[in-house]
């Protein structure tokens, strides 16, 4: 299951098109509903996966924006088991709502930073990860911009979920 970010994908606009400006995400995320839009948007989700499925073991992939919205998401709805986040910091239109709920943050967490991030600052990153809640974390750093994540992180990620889902 995916749902777009303000300003991404089928929610784009042509302002977006045209760059990355830091004032018009804001303002697509808060046009959204911000943090709480965004919680219902993925509770809805939730649910509608269990209602046509049936309970199922549910985890989080999310790096950047995806840890905007997973971060939250993972601690209000326990049906989310495990996370692997990163790329993002106590920073951004949310980030009072990510350093609240951090520390609440109870499930196992894979977290991925990049070491010569242009987008989040690495100590915006690493403040969040050293709030997360859980004594079952782990980081991983690597070198690189913001959208170089090495492949075999990506791997690595998916084997840490299908792991912890089975």
């Amino acid at each position: 299951m995916a749902i777009d970010g303000p300003g991404h994908g089928e929610r784009s606009t042509t302002e977006f098109s045209e760059g990355s400006n830091p004032d018009l995400f804001k303002r697509a995320w808060e046009e959204g509903g911000g943090h709480f839009g965004m919680l219902e948007d993925w509770k809805e989700s939730l649910s509608f996966i269990e209602m046509e499925m049936g309970p199922v073991p549910t985890g989080w992939w999310g790096l950047s924006m995806g840890t905007m919205m997973g971060l939250p998401i993972s601690v209000v709805d326990k049906r989310i088991r495990i996370a692997v986040l990163g790329l993002m910091g106590v920073w951004g239109p949310n980030k009072e709502h990510l350093k609240t709920l951090a520390p609440k943050l109870e499930r196992p967490v894979m977290f991925l930073i990049q070491w010569d991030d242009e987008v989040v600052p690495r100590d915006k990153c690493l403040e969040l990860y050293d709030l997360l809640g859980t004594n079952k974390k782990t980081l991983h750093i690597n070198p690189g911009k913001h959208v170089e994540v090495p492949f075999f992180e990506i791997n690595n990620s998916i084997k840490y979920l299908d792991k912890h889902l089975k």
